[in-house]
């Protein structure tokens, strides 16, 4: 899934969370039905875990991800 994911845009401070963390919170929220507010801390701020969630969705990542994941299928049988 990786190469689907966008590079990172600006140089500078390093996150306090990992991509791979606000991803799993988003996952996780996405599972389990719960509200935003209601990510585990463990996933990062739940403002962290939306405003990336929100970001890609604006900027058509997940259709990205899905289409890529849905060719990767095909090929893979």
């Amino acid at each position: 899934m990786e190469p689907l994911l966008p590079a990172a845009k600006r140089p500078g401070r390093s996150s306090r969370w990992t991509k791979r963390q606000l991803v799993d919170g988003i996952r996780w929220r996405v599972r389990v039905g719960a509200p935003w507010r209601g990510v585990p801390k463990c996933y990062g701020s739940w403002q962290a875990v939306y405003g990336l969630f929100r970001g890609w969705q604006r900027s058509g990542v997940w259709e990205r991800i899905v289409g890529g994941l849905q060719a990767a299928q095909i090929w893979l049988g």
